[in-house]
């Protein structure tokens, strides 16, 4: 097989393009001889229809992610609720712990936790497709124990159900995020990476209709087809031809493979020299380059923990306690919601304009001004 030149499998700073960039050096050169990178977005797009579909299918996982933040969230703020999980503290009035509500918020994301980093050696053991499906069975149980959560007979019994509930959930989002994330970074073109998988931002956007997102996700996992990186990783290459057929309409589909295959070819060949004698696996993160992506991966996947996003899971709950009425706080959430699903929109298109550091700063440095204006007005109310 033909080694590709070393030049494509480069980015701009000289360092090896991951499983992403090899899905854009599949994508075939348009009618006028342009390279993937010199294409417009819209002419990638309509190059790669299949790869947009099974994105946005794909994408089922973070919605059910996206729905215990926003609607299990914003339950603490409804009167039943409190009522049901809440303790008297005044006339019809009920407060619920703070420490039940930091164990709901932070147990969310330890089950999360746990979840990706099982995620990362099932993904390589048994593939993309079958810890998404599993996940989608795990989170039903999540689901069912919230919504049988207010059955209990007392109250510390309630608030341990919904616990439960929300670690189940926690770690199945876990599993599901890291699955989606991999899938849609290994078949994506260069081109709509970053929008394809802004799309889990979108998706993050009452008990029982949870679980339907958990429904979906186990039947888009059983009908997407397996990662053709994956596939030609454990030596699979009829299984990775016949994916990689389904995913793109490339006429030279072999010619597409072979590409990517001599892609992986050079990735391990230059990961072996760079870990020469050393022990590969997992210790291969923390040495040389590869430690400083590892400690930018980890800052990107906390940075919206720093921007206040578990706070504002229970933005109603708190804005009530501050004099709020339960029917003015949940429209603020509304709003909130619809301006997040805009600016994330408009977010997956800037990207591929001004890149994405700028973008966050901008971003953090808005969110900062606006968490002023809430501290600000937060006395008047």
């Amino acid at each position: 097989m033909e080694k590709v030149a070393s030049k494509d499998v480069k980015d701009e700073g000289g360092v090896h393009l991951e499983g992403g960039d090899q899905g854009a050096m599949a994508t075939a050169a348009d009618g006028n001889g342009h390279a993937p990178d010199e294409q417009s977005v819209w002419t990638v797009v309509k190059a790669n229809p299949k790869v947009i579909m099974y994105s946005l299918a794909m994408s089922s996982g973070p919605l059910l992610f996206g729905f215990d933040i926003l609607t299990v969230g914003v339950v603490t703020g409804v009167p039943f609720f409190q009522i049901t999980f809440g303790t008297p503290y005044g006339p019809q009035q009920y407060l619920i712990p703070s420490l039940w509500l930091g164990l709901w918020n932070a147990m969310l994301s330890f089950g999360g936790m746990v979840g990706s980093w099982l995620a990362g050696m099932a993904l390589v053991r048994f593939g993309r497709k079958i810890p998404f499906v599993a996940a989608g069975l795990i989170s039903i149980g999540g689901v069912l124990c919230l919504y049988y959560s207010d059955r209990g007979t007392t109250l510390n019994t309630r608030r341990s159900v919904f616990l439960v509930g929300k670690i189940i959930l926690g770690f199945a989002m876990g599993v599901e995020i890291a699955c989606t994330q991999t899938y849609i970074s290994e078949i994506a073109p260069k081109r709509l990476r970053a929008p394809l998988l802004a799309l889990f931002m979108v998706a993050i956007i009452a008990f029982l209709a949870e679980l339907a997102f958990s429904g979906l996700t186990v039947i888009v996992g059983t009908t997407v087809p397996e990662s053709p990186v994956y596939l030609l990783q454990t030596n699979q290459p009829e299984k990775a031809l016949k994916a990689y057929s389904r995913l793109h309409n490339a006429s030279d589909v072999s010619g597409g493979l072979a590409a990517l295959s001599s892609s992986l070819e050079e990735e391990r060949e230059i990961t072996a020299a760079a870990a020469g004698d050393e022990a590969g696996g997992y210790l291969e993160c923390f040495r040389h380059v590869n430690f400083r992506r590892t400690r930018i991966i980890i800052w990107c996947n906390i940075f919206q923990q720093f921007l206040g996003t578990p706070l504002l899971s229970n933005a109603p709950y708190f804005f009530q306690l501050v004099g709020m009425s339960s029917s003015l706080s949940l429209d603020l959430v509304e709003i909130g919601t619809g301006v997040n699903v805009a600016g994330t929109l408009l977010g997956a298109y800037i990207l591929t304009k001004i890149g994405r550091r700028p973008l966050i700063l901008f971003g953090t440095a808005f969110v900062a001004v606006l968490w002023l204006a809430i501290a600000m007005a937060t006395p008047a109310l």
